[in-house]
């Protein structure tokens, strides 16, 4: 059970070792990238796991930046680089399956990689409020989020909220959502302060984040449910 496991303080190394436990390492990126042989994916996910300490080695930085690049090709329709990504049929299969949000991650692979954090978030606050409408987003000063309510389940967000940077995508607006689920969220802002601002590269909290595997086993929801708070009942599974 992982909230009886970790009651006391969470260290990294712990969810790591967890992490192993109940999910060997393995390559998995949605919407594709899984070709690779199992030797060639260990090396990477062993080489990925170096990285997460200097990521701003050189080697480093092109490794991250090559698997961000594959998933937009995997997932993307021809001309993606021009800007406009739009999602491969089999991919929509496959995310709508999954549910797994298409409009996000067409956003997403649609937006530069090569732009700053701040205008990352510039540019996602703006495709945010195009798509919800008229529900503003607003600020949370206890924990510095920044909620974007009156978006869609499965197609703008994951779950209760997908949360990038510190802009934290989901349906409710900020005066319906749960503490319990606020605090969850922060912990995934910090995680993605540590990596994609450590890598100065927007996009390497999520190439680390979809290698770690499925959504109960993957290390940085443990982390968001030991530290932050349980937002699911994936803990009763381990």
């Amino acid at each position: 059970n992982v909230k009886q496991m970790y009651s006391a303080d969470v260290t990294d190394a712990d969810i790591t070792a967890y992490w192993r436990k109940i999910n060997p390492p393995q390559y998995h990126l949605p919407a594709g990238g899984g070709n690779s042989s199992s030797s060639a994916l260990g090396k990477y996910m062993h080489t990925l796991e170096k990285c997460k300490d200097k990521l701003k080695n050189r080697e480093c930085r092109r490794l991250i930046k090559e698997k961000w690049e594959e998933f937009r090709r995997n997932f993307c329709q021809d001309g993606y680089e021009k800007g406009g990504c739009r999602a491969k049929p089999e991919q929509v299969k496959l995310l709508k399956k999954n549910r797994q949000p298409v409009s996000l991650f067409e956003f997403l692979a649609s937006t530069s990689p090569l732009i700053g954090n701040k205008q990352f978030k510039r540019e996602l606050l703006k495709w945010a409020e195009k798509e919800n409408g008229s529900e503003k987003c607003r600020r949370d000063p206890r924990n510095g989020l920044t909620v974007c309510g009156g978006l869609k389940k499965d197609d703008h967000y994951a779950y209760k909220a997908t949360t990038l940077g510190d802009v934290m995508l989901t349906g409710k607006p900020l005066h319906k959502q749960s503490p319990t689920l606020l605090k969850h969220e922060a912990v995934h802002a910090k995680q993605w302060d540590r990596y994609s601002k450590g890598a100065n590269f927007w996009p390497t909290f999520l190439v680390y984040y979809f290698a770690a595997g499925p959504w109960c086993s993957n290390r940085y929801e443990i982390e968001a449910e030991t530290k932050g708070g349980v937002t699911s009942e994936c803990h009763l599974m381990h």
